[in-house]
C-alpha cells in the first residue's frame, strides 16, 4: 500500500444480520465512530456513524422508525431493527491510493471517513481525516 495511515483492519466490522444494538454496543466498547458492514466474505455491504445512531434516537429516523413502528420502545428498536437499514454506502479509496487520492475523495464526497478496500473488493481498512491530520502534524 502506498499509503499506510489508518486503520488496518477496522475496529468494528460486523455483519450482515447485525442490529443497532449491535453497533451501538460494539462503538462503545471499542471507542469508535464508524462500523462497517461487510459479507460472509468481506465485501463491504455498508457503514453506520455515531451520526447515524443519533438521528435514529433522536432525529428524523426517530419518528419514522422508532415512534412509527416501536410505538416510541427505544431499546426493542435497537435491538429488531437490523443495522444495514440505517446503513449508507461511503466511498471508498484502494490500498494503493495516494495522499492526494485520499484529500481529493474527502473533498469530493464531503466526508470524514473513507473504505480502503483491497484488489480483491474485500474491506482493508478505514482512513478518517484525524489520521491524515495526524499524519500532517507529525511532518
Amino acid at each position: 500500500m502506498a499509503l499506510r495511515i489508518g486503520r488496518y483492519p477496522p475496529a468494528l466490522m460486523l455483519g450482515p444480520d447485525a442490529t443497532l444494538l449491535d453497533v451501538l454496543v460494539g462503538m462503545a466498547e471499542k471507542r469508535v465512530r464508524h462500523c462497517v458492514l461487510v459479507t460472509g466474505t468481506g465485501t463491504p455491504l455498508g457503514m453506520v456513524s455515531a451520526r447515524d445512531l443519533a438521528d435514529f434516537l433522536g432525529g428524523r429516523r426517530y419518528r419514522s422508525v422508532v415512534l412509527e413502528r416501536f410505538g416510541g420502545d427505544v431499546y426493542r428498536a435497537l435491538n429488531e431493527t437490523k443495522a444495514v437499514e440505517l446503513s449508507y454506502q461511503p466511498p471508498w479509496i484502494s490500498e494503493s491510493s495516494t495522499i492526494e487520492e485520499v484529500l481529493a475523495k474527502f473533498m469530493e464526497f464531503k466526508v470524514g471517513v473513507l473504505l480502503v478496500l483491497g484488489s480483491d473488493g474485500r474491506v482493508k481498512g478505514l482512513i478518517s481525516e484525524r489520521h491524515v491530520a495526524n499524519l500532517f502534524a507529525g511532518l
